[in-house]
């Protein structure tokens, strides 16, 4: 997680052990009381900083410091170089303003689980700062090396889905929020898992995980502007492989009002799970490309098919000597129902278990924005995949069908019925469509009937 060749902020300090550093024009949080802001302002306009501990954060650079208690705290400071000509002279222009726009975000999520606390903002060396906790432990992308169950890149499907519902936990936190908060850059970069209390390994073996959602350089507030995208014409939020189709074009009506919307972290995040689960994102662009929009792949092509590790396992034996909760489980099935299934049939009742995932994964990567399920019904979902994931397992010893835990499942498979099960994905974008028009020819049925009336 740290990279020891980040570049120095300021070479005068040198990089033996911690520096003091002073901030300039250190503000507090408006949201702490007013006696408190003085002891505050103390606290945190003069850090211990360790320029040897350093991380990229977005379009900043995250310092490791300490406070005068010796607390750590995190120094986010603002890239600046200078510019030169009037396309530079934009660029800043936007990364300040996502700057300042992180700052705003972390206000209105300080003391919220699963975001870093804010402590401040202040200049350091004539540049931006933001002062917020320092998150011990490592990205999701880090992480990822320790996880892998096969060469592919895939995780436990168990697994995978705990960190899901974690995630999706957190985007439910976000939608409580008056008017709600939209991060839209949600990537395996963005999601950190806090060690400082479990290790990553504790974490798995306990199915829990402590993650925390960073760089909010891109997310939307109530109330905002404009978004910085269409001002300037910079494209931001936008990482290809996890981010939804309204995301990727400037060419659709409404563009704005679509950014703001949750359903676009739902999109973002259910592709990091897809990730997760087959070891790959939803969409081949290389392969499926030719020539077209990152936009046009996403609306026009059904994401690739879902290969879970199970499925795609010739030795599942081998495969479950990395699993060490789903062995644990198929352990207990054996004892229960009294015989172990031949390693082929084991392979695909464990398969059959995981398939309910995709069925909810590709409600959440339908193009049209409107017909993907919330946050909190997705977190929802993932917990009864996770809670009944055992006793799905002992259903296939016994040849019971799984219980169904995916709400979407059944609406999903009707929606997929009634467009042909194609692989044109446009052809959902025709039934929301269709099913907008619809609502709303019923809406002005029933108001001409009550005229009537």
């Amino acid at each position: 997680m740290e990279n020891p060749s980040c570049p120095e902020m300021n070479d005068r300090h040198g990089t033996a052990g911690l520096q003091v550093v002073h901030l300039d024009d250190f503000s507090t949080p408006d949201i702490l009381p007013s006696a408190e802001q003085e002891n505050h302002a103390r606290r945190f306009s003069s850090l211990f900083i360790d320029r040897r501990r350093c991380r990229r954060g977005g379009i900043g650079r995250l310092l490791y410091g300490e406070d005068i208690w010796g607390s750590p705290v995190a120094v986010k400071v603002m890239d600046d170089s200078p510019a030169d000509t009037a396309a530079d002279e934009a660029d800043h222009v936007v990364a300040r303003e996502a700057f300042m726009r992180e700052y705003q975000t972390l206000r209105t999520l300080s003391g919220v689980r699963g975001f870093p606390r804010l402590y401040g903002l202040g200049r350091l060396d004539g540049k931006d700062a933001i002062i917020m906790e320092w998150i011990e432990g490592e990205t999701l992308q880090s992480a990822l090396r320790h996880l892998f169950v096969d060469d592919e890149g895939r995780l436990s499907p168990l697994t995978a889905a705990q960190l899901g519902r974690d995630l999706f936990a957190l985007l439910a936190r976000m939608d409580i929020i008056e008017n709600s908060v939209v991060h839209r850059d949600i990537s395996t970069s963005n999601i950190m898992i806090d060690t400082s209390v479990h290790t990553l390994e504790e974490q798995v073996d306990m199915g829990h995980f402590d993650l925390k959602l960073v760089d909010f350089g891109s997310a939307i507030l109530p109330g905002q502007r404009a978004s910085i995208t269409q001002k300037y014409g910079v494209l931001r939020g936008a990482t290809p492989d996890f981010a939804p189709p309204e995301m990727l074009t400037e060419d659709i009506a409404n563009i704005d009002t679509l950014r703001r919307n949750p359903a676009v972290d739902v999109y973002a995040a259910a592709s990091v799970l897809f990730l997760l689960l087959d070891g790959h994102a939803p969409f081949n662009f290389e392969r499926q490309g030719r020539g077209r929009s990152y936009y046009l792949q996403k609306t026009e092509r059904r994401p690739r098919r879902l290969t879970s590790v199970h499925k795609a396992s010739g030795n599942i034996v081998a495969t479950l000597g990395h699993e060490t909760q789903t062995a644990r489980l198929v352990k207990e099935a054996v004892a229960r129902c009294g015989r172990r299934p031949p390693d082929r049939e084991l392979a695909k009742i464990l398969s059959t278990v995981d398939d309910q995932l995709e069925s909810l994964l590709l409600a959440c990567l339908n193009p049209v924005q409107a017909l993907r399920p919330t946050a909190g019904d997705v977190e929802k979902a993932l917990s009864r995949f996770v809670d009944s994931y055992g006793a799905n397992i002992r259903n296939g010893f016994w040849g019971c069908p799984v219980t169904p835990c995916v709400d979407a499942e059944a609406k999903y498979q009707k929606q997929d019925a009634e467009t042909g099960g194609s692989g044109h994905w446009g052809a959902v974008v025709a039934a929301g469509a269709t099913l907008a028009l619809a609502v709303a020819s019923a809406i002005i049925t029933l108001a001409r009937r009550k005229n009537r009336s």
